[in-house]
């Protein structure tokens, strides 16, 4: 179900990147042609309305950051409590096996998501680009043609000339459709990083 969830949103990230969408600073900047002008004070009203609610989206604050600072001031507190119910101190604490094993587990709870995360999406790119080069190999360049040119005195090649990829018959559409695939692939794997 998680992988379906992440196909289908690479697949709506793909369609949004895809389509250009304009952006506008001002409504009262708005030239349209050909509509009437109850549509475009309506248009212009639109407008405004929706600069209103993005002006009304909190902006990042000190608290939004402090949240994440929090992350660092919780694993502190974790390892002092458990060198204090010990009856010693952390750095004494962390030199054993105990200490050493408490620190795996309090790290993996802050941070274990990110780092799943992060070694999904290495593993996802080393295993899927050259997966990607390999069929593209295949079924792009096995049908383009080259013509050799040898030295007519002494049989060497000289220069190999390949044959420019025509798209509109089988290695040009080859071509396309695993480029939309490459996209997706690096859309899916920045999305399991991220």
């Amino acid at each position: 179900m998680k992988t379906l969830k992440a196909m289908c949103l690479a697949a709506f990230a793909l369609l949004a990147v895809s389509c250009a969408t304009p952006a506008f600073a001002s409504c009262d900047g708005l030239s349209i042609s050909g509509l009437t002008d109850v549509q475009i004070v309506q248009l212009k009203q639109a407008c405004v309305e929706l600069q209103a609610k993005a002006a009304a989206a909190p902006p990042v604050t000190a608290e939004n950051i402090e949240e994440y600072a929090n992350i660092g001031k919780k694993y502190g507190i974790a390892l002092s409590e458990v060198a204090k119910s010990v009856g010693t101190t952390v750095n004494e604490l962390a030199q054993t096996p105990v200490g050493i094993f408490m620190l795996i587990v309090v790290g993996w709870k802050t941070l274990g998501h990110d780092l799943l995360g992060v070694f999904g999406g290495i593993v996802w790119f080393s295993v899927m680009i050259p997966t990607w080069i390999l069929f593209f190999r295949r079924m792009v360049f096995k049908d383009i043609k080259t013509t050799d040119m040898f030295d007519p005195t002494t049989s060497k090649l000289v220069k190999r000339i390949k044959d420019p990829i025509k798209y509109e018959d089988g290695p040009g559409a080859a071509a396309f459709v695993l480029l939309i695939v490459l996209v997706a692939i690096c859309i899916a794997g920045f999305v399991m990083i991220f």
